[in-house]
């Protein structure tokens, strides 16, 4: 019963990624790899929120993720859980240029890394995505954080329009800000992902593995949080978490 529940989560909902592919994809195809280089020393502003504890819940992981080759450092295979895909880019294997080239330039912001942060405004809405990174893997600079949120901050006022549109914004391809909180419950029960709920929010987790090329070390975990205001969505976290290897 176990391997046919997860054949059939992996089948609809997982995303195979590879080390030696360029993107996030379903199928096999091969493409080419980008580099970043990154730009450093602009006066830009400062925003060190992403990091949000998940401490006291029991998380109860969604196996929604499938292994490819393996990586170039010979270790385990790329595997991205299906929860960490998000308007065609996957938080924790994404580069900042990959956000780019789906999204159109962002904001500066200096996150993790001097200019590591970006932040683009949604047409039509008042939402707001920013994303934040830290480690580099064989990509560049993964965007390991991304925030989905209501209303601008001193931070992100006047930041650019993202190219795609607000229906592309939705996470798992069907949980868009402004949904109730029984909505966004019954997309996750039809999806078979199961949240950890507290009075405010829904937390789904999933593992995976992301080998990193700038220290001994792997994203091993993707946190979803979903967090509701009088029983809307109000914001959408993705995270992913790092396991240091010795």
């Amino acid at each position: 019963m176990l391997a046919s529940a997860r054949q059939a989560v992996l089948g609809n909902y997982g995303q195979c990624v590879d080390s030696a592919e360029s993107s996030v994809f379903t199928s096999q195809e091969e493409v080419g790899i980008f580099h970043q280089v990154m730009k450093h020393n602009q006066k830009v502003p400062v925003r060190l929120n992403r990091f949000l504890p998940v401490a006291g819940l029991a998380l109860l992981l969604a196996t929604a993720g499938c292994s490819s080759n393996r990586s170039a450092s010979g270790k385990s295979g790329t595997s991205i859980p299906a929860i960490a895909n998000f308007a065609g880019v996957a938080i924790g294997y994404s580069s900042q240029e990959d956000l780019a080239r789906q999204w159109g330039e962002g904001k500066v912001l200096i996150g993790g890394h001097p200019n590591s942060g970006r932040a683009w405004q949604i047409k039509g809405t008042s939402w707001v995505v920013d994303t934040d990174g830290f480690d580099y893997s064989h990509r560049g600079l993964v965007v390991d954080g991304l925030t989905l949120a209501t209303g601008s901050d001193e931070w992100t006022t006047n930041a650019p329009l993202a190219r795609l549109p607000k229906e592309k914004f939705a996470w798992m391809g069907g949980v868009q800000l402004g949904m109730s909180r029984s909505a966004v419950e019954q997309f996750l029960k039809s999806k078979s992902l199961a949240g950890t709920a507290t009075n405010q929010d829904l937390v789904v987790q999933a593992p995976g593995h992301n080998a990193l090329s700038d220290h001994p070390g792997a994203f091993e975990t993707w946190v979803v949080r979903l967090t509701f205001e009088t029983n809307v969505l109000t914001k959408l976290n993705i995270d992913a978490d790092e396991r240091t290897t010795r």
